[in-house]
């Protein structure tokens, strides 16, 4: 993360994270016993992870690269590197940080329209959770019945099936790390359908339970079909205190408030981890991390205990998703083949009148290829790390004046050459970690709850469902 002194970004220092110092002294003693130790519990090894640890390890390192930036006032000419990063989802804090910028962003300045919303956040019992962990194909079925139950029920509810609603879906199969594997779905529905005519037809809340219902049926029945399930764990699930499925509903997000839509979409793309609670002691091998706390319910020091190195990677690295299965799904009205028709009909009306405009001819052609759309592109990325750290990372920390990207660096030879020139190409060594031997005779964790027992937790598990203040 970076620093923020004074309004003056700074860039962050990697090395210094705690999740760099677990993966870094422990990440190949992970992966060499992952299939003696975990992949009962966790599932298969994936070739993924280690693409990813790899690219991690390497993010933000001025070796791997870098961008010069100087400032553009000519008595000052302050200049520094700024190194590249992996741009990798979830497992990188700071680059997954940059994605919800730009997802939240995006969705809320292109994709929302102006009508009222809410979320809507999916979940599921525990005795069927792992079907989604050892087959992650079914995370996808997961996420298209969150919103065809709820598109059911809204086209009854406004007596048009020709009628949908917007909905954009966020998939996580995380809560608290040490509860690490809870897939479930968040969503922001608008309250009120779409009619083929493109106008909003606002509906009455819908009860909770009864979606809670509908979306239980579906989706036993689905697995039931795939033979993921069987008869007698509906049959369970029926003597359960607490039938373990609930949809929570939050409060509705108003017309007109775009920060507060930005901020729904901040909250349901969030990482699964908080560098804020993770601390790292690398010569004892130990992780603490801090579980949420309320104001009622302080946390002490004390009553955080120590963590193993390897369990709390095999929490971090088992949600990491595969390719494009957390893709934020945006289906019914804000689909891409939706958006994409109602801007081809705008397009095709403008041009029809287009004609009879008192416009000058000039301003009808194609705009040229330097537009200020695509200057906004460029400055993209210094617009999302001023929305995450407040401060842009294109004012001169001396001056503040302006600065400007002047030139990328990625031949190794001449990043070798200016940074011995800088005299920062040699890294100052890390103090030999603690190592962990793993037992040949470790034995799977059992369950901790009997397959008769109701669900003790049933809508969030360590997820807080509270809408964000």
């Amino acid at each position: 993360m970076a620093e923020r002194i004074d309004g003056v970004y700074l860039p962050r220092n990697p090395k210094a994270s705690p999740l760099y110092g677990l993966v870094e002294d422990h990440f190949d003693d992970f992966e060499r016993i992952y299939e003696e130790r975990f992949a009962d519990r966790h599932g298969f090894w994936r070739p993924i992870i280690r693409k990813v640890a790899d690219r991690f390890l390497d993010c933000g390192d001025l070796r791997h690269g870098f961008a010069r930036i100087r400032c553009e006032n000519p008595e000052c000419r302050r200049e520094f590197l700024l190194a590249f990063s992996c741009h990798s989802r979830y497992f990188c804090p700071s680059c997954h940080a940059k994605r919800v910028a730009a997802f939240a962003d995006w969705l809320a300045a292109e994709v929302l329209a102006d009508v009222p919303h809410r979320q809507l956040v999916y979940t599921v019992p525990k005795l069927i959770r792992q079907h989604f962990r050892f087959d992650r194909k079914l995370l996808g079925l997961l996420s298209s019945y969150a919103y065809n139950f709820v598109q059911e029920m809204m086209q009854a509810v406004a007596d048009d099936p020709r009628s949908v609603p917007g909905v954009a879906i966020t998939l996580q199969t995380f809560g608290d790390l040490t509860a690490n594997w809870h897939p479930h779905c968040h969503s922001i529905v608008t309250d009120g359908v779409f009619r083929p005519d493109g106008s909003f037809q606002p509906l009455p809340t819908p009860d909770s339970q009864k979606l809670m219902l509908l979306f239980r049926h579906k989706l036993l029945q689905e697995l039931l079909r795939l033979e993921k399930i069987t008869p007698t764990t509906i049959e369970i699930l029926d003597r359960f205190r607490h039938t373990g499925f609930s949809v929570y509903q939050g409060p509705p997000v108003l017309p007109g408030d775009t920060a507060a839509r930005e901020k729904l979409a901040i909250y349901i793309s969030h990482p699964p981890i908080s560098l804020d609670r993770l601390s790292y002691d690398g010569p004892n091998g130990t992780v603490d991390y801090r579980p949420k706390s309320s104001p009622g319910h302080p946390l002490l020091a004390d009553d955080v205990p120590h963590q193993d190195p390897l369990e709390v990677l095999a929490a971090i690295t088992d949600s990491y998703p595969t390719s494009r299965s957390t893709t934020p799904p945006l289906p019914g009205w804000y689909s891409n083949k939706s958006r994409g028709r109602r801007k081809k009909a705008a397009q095709t009306a403008a041009a029809a009148i287009a004609p009879c405009s008192s416009l000058p001819a000039a301003e009808l052609l194609p705009e040229p290829e330097d537009t200020s759309y695509r200057k906004a592109c460029r400055r993209s990325w210094a617009r999302l790390i001023a929305k995450i750290f407040w401060v842009s990372p294109l004012v001169c920390p001396k001056c503040r004046g302006p600065m400007k990207i002047i030139a990328f660096l990625e031949d190794p030879p001449v990043i070798r050459k200016i940074l011995q020139h800088l005299g920062i190409w040699e890294t100052q060594p890390r103090p030999p970690p603690k190592k962990i031997i793993a037992s040949p005779t470790v034995e799977p964790i059992a369950e901790e709850y009997p397959p008769w027992a109701a669900d003790p937790v049933y809508e969030y598990d360590n997820v807080d469902p509270v809408y964000p203040d």
